[in-house]
């Protein structure tokens, strides 16, 4: 059967799904198994002990059959109370993401809001964590929408120093930038297959203390009881069907990863980074910016929108800016299967049509 495909000649470059390395495109299309086979259980096994070498942490790593969202959302009523206050930073769209789970769960909550782009202010952080008793600290690492990083390990101390569960949506950084969950001290990370993770859409990845799985929430779940979820893994199982052509290319991934070691893995990713942004004239929207992508400033007058399909006329597909940046900045992601050929490329694309 033929079937027209749209993104035919097109080289994604976006920040979220990212390009597939070969090595996973071919597991799909070539590896057929069963979720409750004995072949899988070993797969499985070996790529949850794997994980715990990408979260940096010796707790036990969950997968999700959700979006990263699903996985927030599994942080959220597996970790929180709602008889208690959380502390949620809000820096940018996906910023605004806690509260709304929370606000769904009944978890009351106050809210630091800062403005797009630019670095938190860790005293402001402070003087809110003194002033309450928080259950919880959450933040995003890597804010997407503005290609902003935040600063995850005082951020986690600051937690630690008023006894607060540090919740972090790890989505673009687990794997893109340094984020050692143990070392640093964090409580719950939360990661998506569509990032550093080099896979399509559709896998949540996740990590808890065991102050985090201490917790004893009161809000009810059902699909996402990790306490559940973990009695299966341990025994070689999820406790529902699977994502399996997911976790076998994952065994791919991760193999591919930690041969060539996590900080070689981590300084590629930057490299590409630090070579595009040298390419391209456009300023940097975040005053710190996160190696996961580029967040770009568009010039005064010029349509990112506009500019954005000339870009993919050309024959790259990236993406625009969301809300308020939504026609004011481009965004270039710098995880997946890319060179630094087809970045610079990219880049002259933009340069051409500015």
């Amino acid at each position: 059967m033929s079937i027209e495909n749209p993104f035919a000649g097109k080289k994604l470059l976006a920040p979220g799904p990212v390009p597939l390395p070969d090595f996973v495109k071919d597991s799909f299309s070539q590896i057929e198994c069963h979720h409750r086979s004995s072949e899988f259980q070993e797969i499985l096994m070996r790529v949850f002990s794997q994980l715990k070498s990408v979260f940096q942490t010796q707790s036990h790593c969950y997968m999700l059959s959700a979006t990263g969202t699903g996985g927030l959302e599994a942080a959220m009523v597996n970790c929180m109370r709602r008889d208690r206050k959380a502390l949620f930073i809000n820096a940018g769209k996906f910023g605004e993401r806690w509260g709304k789970i929370a606000k769904a769960y009944g978890v009351p909550f106050d809210e630091l809001v800062f403005e797009w782009g630019e670095d938190i202010d860790l005293n402001l952080v402070e003087d809110k964590l003194r002033s309450h008793d928080y259950q919880g600290l959450a933040w995003q690492a890597c804010e997407t929408s503005s290609g902003a990083l935040l600063p995850s390990h005082e951020l986690s101390r600051l937690a630690q120093r008023y006894s607060a569960i540090s919740l972090v949506d790890g989505i673009t950084a687990l794997g893109a930038t340094e984020l050692p969950m143990d070392e640093w001290g964090i409580d719950v990370v939360v990661g998506g297959s569509q990032k550093a993770f080099m896979l399509p859409t559709g896998m949540a990845f996740l990590a808890t203390s065991e102050k985090a799985e201490a917790c004893q929430s009161d809000i009810p779940s059902y699909y996402f009881d990790l306490e559940a979820e973990k009695k299966a893994n341990l025994t070689g199982k999820t406790r529902y069907s699977t994502l399996n052509h997911f976790v076998v290319a994952l065994d791919f991934v991760l193999k591919d990863i930690l041969q060539k070691g996590l900080t070689s893995h981590l300084a590629g990713i930057a490299e590409l980074a630090e070579h595009f942004r040298n390419e391209v004239s456009l300023e940097l929207f975040p005053k710190t910016a996160s190696p996961s992508l580029s967040c770009l400033k568009v010039p005064d007058g010029v349509s990112a929108q506009s500019l954005k399909k000339k870009i993919e006329d050309d024959g790259f597909i990236i993406v625009a800016g969301q809300d308020r940046l939504k026609d004011k900045v481009l965004r270039v992601g710098h995880m997946g299967a890319m060179t630094k050929t087809e970045l610079s490329a990219l880049a002259k694309s933009i340069e051409s049509h500015l």
